[in-house]
Parts: structure tokens; sequence; C-alpha cells
């Protein structure tokens, strides 16, 4: 089939560049996932092990000190609670000026 009028060229221009369009973003999108995919592979770099690393050992050493803190404090509430008068004997009485 041969185009003889310019209609003819005008539409085969416009179904070409409608085909050319779609493809380019085809071809854009796929090009994008594969990038990110590749950065998300970047991302688990030796840098980011060592940084994960040093969390973790911040995050153990905070533990190991609440646990520490809430030691002291059932010390100090059992020391606390074997202070105060057993049950049934009233407190002395305080003198107030």
């Amino acid at each position: 089939m041969i185009l003889t009028t310019g209609a003819d060229v005008a539409l085969a221009a416009v179904i070409l560049g409608s085909i050319s369009g779609t493809i380019i973003t085809v071809v854009k999108v796929i090009a994008g996932r594969v990038t990110a995919r590749d950065q998300a592979r970047l991302a688990a770099s030796p840098e980011t092990d060592l940084r994960l690393q040093r969390l973790e050992q911040a995050i153990d050493a905070i533990a190991v000190e609440v646990e520490r803190m809430s030691e002291s404090q059932r010390f100090t509430a059992k020391v606390l609670a074997e202070r105060l008068p057993p049950a049934g004997k009233s407190l002395p009485p305080s003198h107030t000026s």
C-alpha cells in the first residue's frame, strides 16, 4: 500500500508516534524498576551492615542498663517495704509544732 495523500501520511505519522511513545514509556518504566532494584541491593552494603551492627550493640547496652535500673528499683521497693511497720500496728504520732 502506497500512501498517496497527505491525510494518509499524517495518519501514518500519528500511528508511528503513538507506538513509539508507548514503547519509550514502557522502556522507561522497566528501566526505573531495574534501577530501584539495584539501589535496594546497594543499600545492603557492608557500610550498612556495620551501622546496623553498631545499632544492635547500642540497643543491647541500653537493655542491660534498663535491667540494672529495674533491679535497683526492686531492691529499693523491698527495702522500703521492710522498713514499714507490720499491718495492724499504727505509726508513731508525728510531732508538729
